[in-house]
This record gives C-alpha cells, sequence and structure tokens, in this order.
C-alpha cells in the first residue's frame, strides 16, 4: 500500500516539475522583456533631460512656450520615472518568484533521488530475496530426489523381502 502512494506520487511529480520548469522559463522571458522595457525607459528620461538642456541653452524669444514645453517635458521625465520604479518593483518581485521556484525545484529534485535510491535498494533487496529463494529451492529438489531414489530402494527391499517371505511359506 505504501509503495502505490509512493509509486502514485511520483508519476504525479512529472507533471508538476513540467509545469513548475515551464512557469520558471516565461518568468524569465517575462522577466527579460521588463528589462529590455526599462532600458527603453531610460533611454527616454535621457533623451528628456538632453531636450531640457538644449531648450535651456537655445535661448528662444518665447520664453512661456518654453516653460510650458520644459514643463510637459518634465511631467514625462516624472512619468517615466514612475514607470521605471513600478518595471524594477515588478523585476525584484519576479525575481524572488524565480528563487521561490529553484527551491521547489531543487526540492522535488532531491525527493526524486531519493525515491529513485529508495528504489533501487528494495530491487537490490528483493534480487538477493530471490537469489536466496531460488538458492533453497535448487537444495530442496536435491533433497527430494534423494529421497525418492531412497524411497525407491526401500520399495525394491520391501518386495524383495515379501518375495523371500512368500518363497519361505510355499
Amino acid at each position: 500500500m505504501l509503495f502505490e502512494r509512493v509509486k502514485e506520487n511520483i508519476v504525479n511529480i512529472d507533471p508538476r516539475e513540467r509545469f513548475q520548469e515551464a512557469n520558471l522559463r516565461s518568468l524569465v522571458k517575462y522577466a527579460k522583456s521588463l528589462t529590455v522595457d526599462l532600458e527603453e525607459q531610460k533611454t527616454k528620461v535621457v533623451m528628456s533631460e538632453q531636450i531640457i538642456d538644449d531648450l535651456k541653452k537655445a535661448g528662444s524669444d518665447d520664453m512661456g512656450s518654453l516653460i510650458d514645453m520644459l514643463h510637459s517635458y518634465k511631467e514625462k521625465v516624472a512619468n517615466n520615472r514612475d514607470e521605471i520604479d513600478k518595471l524594477n518593483q515588478l523585476s525584484v518581485i519576479k525575481d524572488e518568484e524565480i528563487v521561490k521556484l529553484d527551491v521547489i525545484l531543487d526540492s522535488l529534485n532531491d525527493f526524486l533521488s531519493n525515491m529513485a535510491e529508495n528504489q533501487d535498494k528494495k530491487i537490490a533487496a528483493y534480487s538477493q530475496d530471490i537469489s536466496s529463494n531460488a538458492k533453497l529451492i535448487r537444495r530442496q529438489d536435491k533433497l527430494i530426489v534423494d529421497l525418492q531414489q531412497k524411497n525407491e530402494l526401500s520399495q525394491n527391499a520391501v518386495a524383495v523381502t515379501q518375495e523371500k517371505t512368500a518363497a519361505k511359506t510355499n
């Protein structure tokens, strides 16, 4: 009964392990895409800051429009920084999930190796039992053959004795 439950657990490990491995791959892929997005946002921030610097240097006649543009660029920069922060937080969360999945995967691999080791030990013990039983059966077969031969000799001796007895009485 215990062996059947262990066997059932081993059969159920493979789908779980495949699911977690697929989940891990998708998390890694997602983290890479987040990294690319983060780099794009950083580039946009640098470009925005460069535009601001260029506008400061230009010294345009229409200071009002320049100030408006400056404010809009600053808002964009702030929004981009917020998005970068959010992406960084998401990246940290996904990294933590990946670490947890690695721990789970390692424990499942350890469990599988322990189960394989236990099965190997049981197979070796059963093989030894079979070998011992085979030797015992061969010895018992020899004893049976010996007893059959002795029985045959005894029956022959009884038959000879009966013939002698019959010959004496006749």
